[in-house]
């Protein structure tokens, strides 16, 4: 009897048929049979004729770029939580005092530690490679990374940019300002939790993502979800470092105090830029290139600009008390600099003014923020 066979369109020595067949996935129970299962891209066969033979002895790499970036933007990233802490706690308030934009920041640096942890265990199973370099049995690991490496970017982005605008709640009493205010935190708050479901539930059963031999299984399209997230994580970006310009804008301040501000601004904006480069460089690795682990780590670096640089924003303003130890020139910037400016929350108690010698209360205004100088008096 003859047997009745269909022919493979893969040519059993391309180096993708041999890495496809050796996950134990039938070419007939793929999705796409000229798919990618790193990327679940169409891929054309004369694409995978084109690569040249797996290098698994002395590859291509781009890891040193990777650890050199990250490690140095999770450091300063680190340091400035530190030192808010340490402003807020031991300088200004007892524990029980510190704010929940303090808490948020921190919690933020936890998941920034874990982002830049998993992105630089990822270069274990591949990352950094071209893709015909990748061991057959780092695929599934690999996933597992970029799985947890969108879940914790969504949180670190979502708990940043919330303590930062928790922080801007101190700017002003304004109502309209305040509103802003609350309804950006709503948005970003909806828009995070929002996206922590559709990663989480982006297959079905979950582990279809990374188990790529599971049957019958189920997927959203991965580069319209990942991208979206990215073009609304870069809008929020901008709705909250271009908020308070306007009446900061406005302040008439020293030259010193200025080029503080403009420092400030300056690193808002390497945040959004950063965003929308990412956003660009993560249409390229999803939809440009079939060699998306050699060019996926520059994405993984721009994530960490993004994380690590916001950061580094939300606590530069809380360190004024310590930059005015150190520096005594910024000791002049008082409050009597800032109260024609329309900035201060009023005049009660609880907003940031000084009781009696010597004291203060432990409100959250923004008045008593930047007008602390370390020195026992009354700010009028």
């Amino acid at each position: 009897m003859a047997t009745n066979t269909t022919a493979s369109p893969f040519n059993g020595s391309d180096p993708f048929a041999l890495l496809l067949n050796s996950t134990g996935l039938g070419i007939n129970n793929y999705p796409s049979i000229n798919s990618n299962p790193l990327l679940s891209e169409p891929i054309p066969l004369d694409v995978i004729a084109s690569w040249p033979s797996p290098n698994y002895v002395n590859p291509e790499t781009k890891h040193p770029q990777m650890f050199a970036w990250e490690l140095s933007l999770l450091s300063l990233a680190a340091v400035a939580v530190v030192l808010r802490l340490y402003v807020r706690i031991w300088m200004m308030r007892p524990l029980w005092g510190v704010g929940g934009d303090d808490w948020g920041v921190g919690i933020a640096l936890l998941f920034a530690i874990g982002l830049t942890t998993v992105q630089l265990n990822s270069t274990r199973y591949g990352y950094g490679l071209h893709i015909w370099d990748v061991k057959p049995e780092w695929i599934m690991p690999m996933r597992k990374m970029a799985f947890c490496t969108q879940l914790l970017f969504v949180l670190c982005t979502t708990t940043t940019k919330l303590s930062i605008l928790s922080f801007y709640l101190r700017l002003s009493a304004s109502p309209t300002f305040r509103l802003l205010v609350h309804s950006g935190m709503i948005f970003v708050l909806a828009s995070g939790i929002s996206f922590v479901f559709v990663i989480i539930f982006q297959c079905s059963p979950i582990d279809a993502y990374w188990d790529l031999t599971l049957p019958k299984a189920k997927c959203v399209n991965e580069s319209a979800a990942n991208i979206a997230n990215a073009v609304i994580n870069s809008l929020c970006d901008l709705y909250v470092f271009s908020l308070p310009i306007k009446d900061m804008l406005g302040l008439r301040l020293p030259l010193r105090q200025r080029i503080s501000l403009v420092i400030l601004f300056s690193l808002g904006g390497v945040v959004c830029i950063a965003g929308w480069l990412r956003v660009w460089q993560l249409t390229c690795v999803l939809k440009r290139t079939y060699d998306n682990t050699w060019y996926g780590p520059t994405m993984y670096i721009l994530t960490a600009v993004e994380c690590d640089v916001a950061i580094l924003c939300g606590c530069l303003p809380a360190l004024k008390p310590l930059m005015a130890k150190v520096i005594p020139g910024l000791r002049k910037f008082s409050l009597r600099r800032l109260s024609g400016a329309g900035l201060t929350a009023g005049s009660g108690s609880g907003e940031g003014r000084y009781k009696g010698e010597g004291k203060r209360d432990w409100g959250y205004k923004w008045r008593g923020e930047w007008a602390w100088d370390g020195e026992k008096e009354r700010c009028g």
